[in-house]
């Protein structure tokens, strides 16, 4: 806003020196009236410098147009990211929140398997234990009557 202010201050000066150049106004004594060599030599400097300050008005005009354009654009730019990374954030929370609960899933099945490789492998190893036991029991019977066997055609009983 302060460029603004400094033409509008601009505009006001050039509208003052005009009319001090024109002859209806009632002159203080700071300003002096022109003489009429200075009427004509001042006349199209004051028109060009018119000029000039109403195009550098009209090109900041356009600029505050265009700053506004920009600034409006900006912060509909903004509002936009703001709700997509909120929207963003809320997939993310829910995609987290999924994760957790299978990898939950997944910890419960894993030790349901080992509690069940557990119990398999000690039902199997008592299996294996039993069908080692029994075969030593009968190896040990089978050693034990063919030593019988043997110590009884070695040395016959008497009768």
């Amino acid at each position: 806003m302060a460029l603004r202010d400094l033409f509008t201050t601009a505009r006001l000066v050039t509208l003052l020196v005009m009319a001090s150049a024109t002859q209806g106004f009632v002159k203080t004594p700071r300003l002096r009236p022109l003489s009429a060599h200075d009427s004509r030599r001042a006349s199209p400097i004051l028109s060009d410098i018119f000029s000039f300050m109403k195009r550098l008005g009209d090109r900041l005009d356009t600029l505050e147009a265009t700053l506004r354009f920009l600034q409006d654009s900006f912060y509909d730019e903004f509002a936009g990211t703001k709700r997509e990374m909120g929207e963003m954030m809320t997939r993310v929370i829910t995609l987290t929140d999924t994760i957790e609960e299978q990898f939950s899933f997944l910890r419960s099945d894993v030790e349901n398997s080992w509690k069940q490789l557990q119990n398999n492998t000690e039902e199997s190893a008592s299996k294996t234990l039993n069908a080692f036991q029994s075969v030593a029991t009968k190896m040990n019977n089978t050693i034990f009557n063919k030593v019988q066997s043997a110590v009884k055609d070695l040395f016959p009983t008497k009768t």
